[in-house]
């Protein structure tokens, strides 16, 4: 089943296991995109993120355990807060700067 926008885009999945984004074609024929799940995740907090920067949302402290730009805090040990993968506090990040 796929979601529509009407006159946008439309977000579906292929018998692959794949999310596929349906756009108008533009004048090169290219009318989609395919994402595996994990790369779907990735650009939905992507957009998340900029959507939520566009309504002039900012960041929290460094030392914070959510942001409404980059999420919950996801470090093990709440008190080091260097956790490698996490949204706010690995090197990584963009939070807080």
């Amino acid at each position: 089943m796929a979601d529509k926008i009407e006159g946008y885009l439309e977000i579906g999945t292929n018998d692959r296991g794949e999310v596929v984004l349906n756009l108008d074609r533009d004048r090169n024929g290219v009318g989609h995109i395919v994402f595996s799940p994990s790369q779907a995740r990735g650009l939905a907090d992507a957009l998340n993120r900029k959507a939520n920067e566009a309504e002039g949302h900012v960041c929290t402290g460094i030392s914070a355990t959510w942001c409404p730009i980059h999420g919950d805090c996801t470090c093990a040990d709440r008190e080091d807060l260097n956790d490698y993968d996490c949204p706010l506090h690995s090197s990584s990040s963009d939070h807080g700067d």
